[in-house]
């Protein structure tokens, strides 16, 4: 737009710069300038996929159902009580991602603007709607069996939305709050399904899903090592770098299955067949992830090692889960969540070209 401008005394006529503009410096670098507007309503649904985290949402339900079926009385868990404990799992997952991606839009902008928020899929209004109808969702399917479970499905949430305001910035901080958020609320709060509160013998399989998690958040976080140095966010990979970020993974991942030789002494009766199968297979999917991470002479193969261990963080509680029901019941469920997170794109883990 032509518009006169002031030079030496006298007035010409110029081009105004839009500071609004794609390839303005300001527009660019800024975190709070205005994210771009939605686009039209097939964006908007992948938009809402990409939200959704398929790898997310299928482990976090698979662990509530897993709490559900561990709490319950000798006589066994009721499927359909843990179909509704699995979807409340689900609907918390969904509250919590679209509050974390609602509450880092603008580190977003910087650092990962392909994202559905930055790239104008989805406005923060919707997003900020969308974690509010998951979140009152969570609070009917609670009250209408037992409101303890509100008291994890809620710090779930909560933890999660801190992680994602204050907590990524923190280092490893940011992943045990994340870990605790995702798999150890979860848990515990679908054991709230079908006892009034956890019984206290459950906090060994807690403890056992907490490190799981905190090794996916670190391991997602070291995947996203050059986006978040960019963005000056300090996880602990952009603290500490890669080596030490492997050495921690491979600790924490060693300590998760060495805790699971002293699972007999939790249970009642042997591991089953189909529990034995489910955990070696989870234990040859974590020594492929540490392979990738450690390969001779290169960096760590992080996009790979996440695919695996995507399908591992779902065999370790499906091995639980086939201790408790019936084997068709636990191994069915886990295998179409991996193959769900298999044939799903994961676009949330692409960086910006």
């Amino acid at each position: 737009m032509a518009v006169p401008i002031r030079k030496r005394g006298r007035w010409t006529v110029g081009n105004s710069p839009s500071p609004a503009s794609p390839s303005s410096p300001e527009a660019s670098t800024s975190p709070f300038s205005p994210l771009p507007r939605p686009e039209p309503s097939r964006s908007r649904t992948a938009g809402h996929l990409e939200t959704l985290r398929i790898y997310d949402l299928t482990v976090i339900a698979l662990v509530t159902g897993l709490g559900a079926a561990m709490s319950a009385p000798p006589g066994g868990a009721r499927l359909p009580v843990l179909g509704l404990a699995a979807c409340a799992g689900a609907l918390a997952c969904a509250a919590a991602l679209y509050m974390a991606d609602y509450l880092t839009r603008h580190e977003d902008q910087l650092a990962k603007p392909h994202r559905p928020i930055p790239s104008g899929r989805i406005s923060g209004a919707t997003v900020a709607r969308c974690a509010g109808v998951a979140a009152v969702a969570v609070l009917g399917t609670a009250l209408a069996v037992n409101w303890h479970a509100l008291v994890f499905l809620g710090a779930a949430v909560g933890l999660y939305g801190l992680y994602g305001r204050w907590g990524k910035r923190r280092g490893l901080l940011g992943d045990l709050l994340s870990g605790v958020s995702g798999p150890v609320c979860a848990f515990l709060a679908g054991a709230c399904y079908s006892a009034p509160w956890p019984p206290g013998w459950l906090w060994f399989t807690a403890v056992l899903l907490g490190l799981q998690g905190v090794f996916s958040n670190l391991l997602l976080a070291l995947h996203d090592l050059g986006t978040d140095r960019a963005a000056g966010c300090g996880t602990f990979p952009v603290r500490h770098g890669p080596r030490r970020t492997v050495r921690l993974l491979t600790t924490l991942a060693l300590a998760t299955y060495l805790l699971c030789l002293a699972l007999p002494a939790t249970m009642t009766e042997p591991p089953t067949s189909a529990t034995l199968l489910l955990l070696g297979c989870a234990v040859l999917c974590a020594l492929r992830v540490l392979g990738l991470l450690r390969p001779p002479g290169h960096a760590p193969c992080t996009r790979p090692a996440l695919v695996w261990h995507f399908l591992e963080r779902l065999l370790l509680p499906g091995a639980l889960l086939a201790q408790v029901v019936p084997a068709t019941a636990a191994v069915l469920p886990t295998l179409a969540a991996g193959a769900a997170v298999l044939l799903s794109p994961r676009p949330m883990l692409s960086h910006a070209p």
